[in-house]
């Protein structure tokens, strides 16, 4: 991000998601394996430089990194962006064992309320995240996917660099845009992925959010 924040504004980009599940070097480490910390944080503040709207995403597992929920959430307050906390999806390895480390949306709620006073924003149609704002004026999401499912206005379609799309996270199945060479043929294939979408609550995968983009 450090290198081409630039070069993603001038073509054109103005929003961008950066997932970043602990706020120091040690706790990423034991998150993603890898020693990358300083170099993400630092891809952050350039971005934010550069002039793109940075939201922040971080999948809170109860036992891994739900210790650093607010040290999260005062990154992001020192910067002024958003920053979403998503309840761990039952997505790749962890497809039957989501439950094993669901951090709800009421127990971030609880653990933010323990530093901060806040009032509940309103959900805009479609919306993926309820948000929050502290009376400090930060603002917080929470994707509460498990405890307070979104699907029943959902209107997301999730496109991967192979030119596939998929309506729901919670199917393993993909279709190609590729070869759709009419008006006609992507109507029919973006309404085929409109109904893959679930009716009340997400079930989840076997493919992992990296086989699909995440």
């Amino acid at each position: 991000m450090e290198k081409k924040a630039k070069l993603l504004f001038d073509a054109g980009l103005r929003e961008i998601n950066i997932s970043l599940d602990a706020a120091n070097s040690t706790d990423f480490f034991k998150m993603t394996r890898r020693d990358k910390f300083e170099e993400v944080k630092k891809g952050i503040d350039v971005a934010l430089k550069t002039g793109l709207h940075v939201k922040l995403n971080t999948v809170l597992m109860k036992g891994k990194n739900d210790d650093q929920l607010v040290p999260l959430l005062n990154f992001a307050k020192r910067r002024g962006i958003v920053i979403r906390f998503l309840e761990v999806m039952a997505m790749g390895h962890l497809h039957h064992k989501k439950d094993d480390f669901l951090f709800s949306q009421e127990d971030i709620l609880s653990a933010i309320e323990r530093h901060y006073q806040f009032k509940a924003l309103p959900r805009k149609q479609s919306a993926t995240a309820n948000y929050w704002e502290t009376t400090e004026g930060a603002v917080f999401g929470i994707i509460a996917n498990s405890s307070h499912p979104f699907c029943s206005d959902c209107d997301r379609l999730r496109l991967d660099h192979e030119g596939n799309i998929y309506g729901c996270l919670s199917v393993n199945e993909s279709i190609s845009l590729i070869d759709a060479n009419s008006t006609k043929a992507y109507k029919s294939r973006l309404w085929k992925a409109l109904k893959q979408k679930q009716e009340v609550k997400f079930t989840g995968s076997k493919l992992s959010m990296l086989e699909i983009g995440g």
